[in-house]
């Protein structure tokens, strides 16, 4: 019998070891992706913006919002997007893309929203379009850019 192998003990503890180390680099990249997620979420949970009242002025391009900071997060809200949908669910001209304090009634009230607890009152947006009276807008997001985190509204034009 001339050959020579390695005998099934070895077989054994080899095929044992190499399983153990694949068990091991998957229980390590699973924690890395559960950790990740985790921060997202509490991330998420701890920010909380509101919109308390919108209203769409028709016949102009002015959009008054009053937006409150319930969260326990600064949130970064300028500069933003205000993407403007009909109530056909189709983005319209409205829409404006980089709206940031120049674009707004009160900035200084605006910046206040950022803290938690904080609060806006009334500020008005100045958008690219008039709003159409009667029309109702079924979704008006506010997207900021800073902070990752988006916000929804509607309302109807009067």
């Amino acid at each position: 019998m001339g050959k020579k192998g390695i005998t099934p003990v070895i077989a054994i503890v080899l095929l044992l070891m190499i399983t153990v180390a694949a068990a091991g680099a998957t229980y390590v990249w699973i924690q890395k992706i559960l950790s990740s997620q985790q921060k997202e979420i509490n991330t998420k949970l701890e920010t909380k913006l509101q919109i308390l009242q919108t209203t769409c002025h028709a016949g102009t391009n002015k959009l008054e919002l009053i937006i409150i900071n319930s969260g326990k997060r600064t949130v970064d809200m300028s500069p933003l997007d205000v993407i403007v949908y009909d109530s056909s669910g189709s983005v319209t001209p409205i829409t404006k893309i980089n709206v940031d304090e120049s674009s707004m009634s009160n900035a200084t009230a605006w910046k206040q929203a950022q803290k938690p607890g904080g609060y806006t009152g009334p500020v008005t947006l100045t958008l690219n379009g008039k709003f159409v009276a009667g029309e109702y807008y079924s979704k008006i997001t506010l997207r900021f850019k800073n902070s990752d985190y988006s916000i929804d509204t509607d309302c109807m034009a009067k």
